[in-house]
C-alpha cells in the first residue's frame, strides 16, 4: 500500500519520502516520462521531486500489485538555509 496525494506541490531540491507494506520482497519501482527513477526492494526511502509531469509509482510483491499515479507541481524557489 502507498498513499499520496493525486497532485504533489513541490520546490526545486525538495526530497519526498515513500513507505511500502506488505510482504517481502516487495519490488518498488517510481517512473517518469518511462524512465525508472527508482528500482528497489527496499520497503522505505526518499526521492527528490525535481521536474513537473506525471508519475507512476509501482509496488509489487508475490500476492499483489499497487499503482499510483500522481503528478508533481514545482513551484518557487529552492529554500537555503545558512
Amino acid at each position: 500500500m502507498f498513499k499520496l496525494s493525486p497532485v504533489v506541490l513541490s520546490f526545486p531540491g525538495y526530497e519526498a519520502t515513500w513507505s511500502v507494506t506488505g510482504s517481502p520482497p516487495i519490488y518498488t519501482a517510481l517512473i517518469h516520462n518511462s524512465t525508472v527513477l527508482l528500482n528497489t526492494t527496499t520497503t522505505t526511502g526518499i526521492f527528490k521531486l525535481e521536474n513537473d509531469g506525471n508519475y507512476t509509482f509501482v509496488a509489487t510483491n508475490r500476492f499483489a500489485t499497487d499503482v499510483k499515479e500522481f503528478s508533481v507541481v514545482v513551484t518557487g524557489k529552492a529554500i537555503v538555509f545558512f
